[in-house]
């Protein structure tokens, strides 16, 4: 994807702030010049794509004072915070591995859009490769999540999706303390998503087909993910059907499913867990009671036939109040 379709993302973004909040539109910093973004970035031991020097002779992202979210939950931060926050969160994670829990940090990775200590991530190159990239892909870190899983295969293709939200009206802003606001976004973001990410599209394809076999364990999980958010009554027959030959012969595989079906958070995705509360397998039951009492609100168990009834005991299991959603 070449520059000018960035370019011309980041100019729908701002016709789309300035029409719906132009107050929030207001708080993008001004956009900085190529010179003084390489001079910002020459201490670093990474070279990043030239799509991370466009998005900041866009705009300089925002400040604390006066946050944007281009999507929801996620500031766009400034450049100046970026460094900060990039030589804090590779200081953190240094030795850190996947199998202690939390995701390891690659020096190359750069945060561009952060919620906490929850990033979406540009991959970066070492110093030395020449040419420097043009493009690279966007990685989604979380800091309890073992995996990062790479989310759009460019920073184009990401801008061109937030694009896509704020001109159907997917996303809004709401207003929160005063000259602070808040961006939320409805069902169709996912659908939206998926229109920029060929490579997650194939994937939901491929398990829609049955064709899980080809997909790796981490693909697999976001293919469920994606038909929960995209396709849920669809997601209820396919997961479903599925849990009941796993929990025949891959109890492992089984807690993907159980969680994915949580997910929908339906009376029917929830009825469609109850028969596993008698399951053979210790861990298919631990993980349902887990669904049960953590992901699904407590207005939904109390409308599922059956389990009414022994909402109070399930909650009073693990200390969490019956209207607690």
């Amino acid at each position: 994807m070449s520059l000018s379709t960035l370019q011309q993302a980041l100019q729908q973004i701002d016709q789309s702030l300035q029409a719906i909040a132009p107050a929030l539109a207001g708080h993008l910093r001004s956009g900085l010049t190529a010179a003084h973004i390489r001079a910002k970035l020459a201490s670093l031991p990474l070279q990043l794509p030239a799509e991370v020097y466009t998005l900041y002779q866009w705009h300089d992202g925002s400040d604390l004072e006066h946050p944007v979210e281009l999507l929801p939950n996620y500031r766009f931060l400034c450049l100046d915070e970026v460094l900060a926050v990039y030589a804090q969160t590779v200081a953190i994670y240094e030795g850190v591995d996947c199998e202690e829990g939390r995701s390891r940090y690659t020096p190359t990775w750069f945060p561009l859009f952060a919620e906490d200590g929850n990033y979406y991530l540009v991959q970066g190159v070492d110093r030395g490769v020449d040419p420097p990239p043009t493009t690279a892909p966007i990685l989604d870190f979380c800091s309890e999540d073992p995996e990062t899983p790479v989310v759009f295969d460019s920073l184009t293709a990401m801008m061109q999706a937030i694009a896509a939200c704020w001109q159907s009206g997917a996303y809004r802003v709401e207003p929160l303390a005063e000259s602070q606001f808040h961006t939320v976004g409805d069902n169709s973001c996912a659908r939206l998503w998926l229109t920029y990410q060929p490579e997650r599209s194939a994937q939901l394809a491929a398990l829609i087909r049955g064709e899980t076999a080809q997909l790796t364990p981490e693909q697999r999980r976001q293919s469920y993910r994606d038909l929960v958010a995209t396709q849920p009554e669809l997601a209820l027959s396919i997961l479903s059907a599925e849990l009941a030959t796993r929990s025949q012969t891959d109890p492992d595989h089984c807690f993907d499913l159980i969680h994915a079906l949580g997910q929908l958070q339906t009376p029917a995705a929830t009825a469609s867990l109850l028969p596993y509360l008698n399951h053979a397998h210790q861990g298919i039951r631990a993980a349902v009671v887990g669904i049960l009492v953590w992901a699904v609100p407590t207005p939904i168990l109390q409308a599922v036939p059956n389990l009414a009834a022994i909402v109070p005991s399930l909650l009073s299991l693990f200390n969490r109040e019956p209207d607690e959603e």
